[in-house]
């Protein structure tokens, strides 16, 4: 009798996905590094794009929410269907820890469940994001502590990953978007 491996080959590009998607996560936690508090800069609402040089880049929504929180909603393209699509929603709001600003988001399907990036402004159009690096090994139960550990970390590199992303905001061209 013959074997088939058709369904490894199935499950490999799967597997592999999640591994990718896995390996790419920021530090997450189950409590914020602080509650929502402060006004949130209206600069941030809007579209940005991804400086990645792609035809069609990545892009986050930014919306407003009550003032201090944000929404958050990131769009990917799918080639084969020609169009964007959104991969995640997230509801979202600022920690600034001395010089840092620190985004804290938290993903609308899995509330609870909370990740950390830096947010730097080199401009009024454009910001980097860095996430908070993965390898943090401690376990905070409460804010308090987890902003004692990022105020004595935050102004090393090796408290973010080292794939940070530069964000661009769109400019609408009059009867039209570039992105869709």
């Amino acid at each position: 009798m013959k074997k088939t491996y058709t369904n490894g080959l199935v499950l490999l590009p799967g597997l592999l996905f999640l591994i990718l998607l896995l390996a790419g996560c920021p530090y997450s936690s189950e409590v914020p590094l602080a509650p929502p508090s402060g006004d949130m800069d209206g600069g941030l609402y809007g579209r940005w794009l991804l400086d990645s040089g792609d035809e069609n880049p990545d892009y986050y929504e930014i919306g407003e929410l009550d003032g201090i929180s944000f929404t958050l909603e990131k769009y990917t393209y799918d080639s084969e269907d020609d169009m964007y699509s959104m991969d995640n929603g997230y509801t979202a709001w600022f920690t600034v820890i001395g010089d840092v600003r620190f985004m804290n988001v938290e993903d609308v399907d899995d509330r609870g469940t909370y990740y950390f990036y830096k947010l730097e402004m080199p401009s009024a159009d454009s910001f980097i994001l860095y996430e908070v690096t993965d390898n943090i090994d401690e376990v905070f139960t409460d804010s308090g502590t987890m902003y004692e550990f990022f105020d004595a970390y935050k102004n090393l590199s090796f408290f973010y990953n080292t794939d940070e992303e530069v964000y661009k905001r769109e400019v609408r061209k009059q009867g039209g978007s570039k992105t869709g």
